[in-house]
């Protein structure tokens, strides 16, 4: 007879798992922002989804884009504040 011999560290991962709620309540928060993002003027949504869905750095968009790194700043600074301004407010009308 053969005995199976684990590791601590094999139901370590089990009890990391997060719950199937906590997963849905990711996706759907995440689905949320994306949206969201999508509603953006042009020139903030363009940063925002580069820096943070591409992973770009700022002198990346300032190559890329042609703005000066102070802009790409600017922008990105003020995308956040537009979105999550939106974010919030969206929040309140379903609660």
């Amino acid at each position: 007879m053969k005995q199976l011999i684990l590791e601590g560290s094999f139901f370590e991962n089990f009890k990391r798992t997060e719950s199937t709620e906590t997963t849905f309540l990711k996706a759907e928060r995440n689905e949320q922002i994306l949206q969201t993002t999508l509603t953006l003027p042009m020139k903030y949504r363009t940063v925002i989804v580069l820096h943070y869905f591409y992973d770009l750095k700022v002198n990346e968009l300032s190559s890329v884009l042609d703005l000066n790194t102070n802009t790409v700043k600017t922008r990105l600074s003020r995308g956040r504040d537009i979105l999550r301004r939106k974010i919030k407010s969206k929040e309140g009308d379903v609660l």
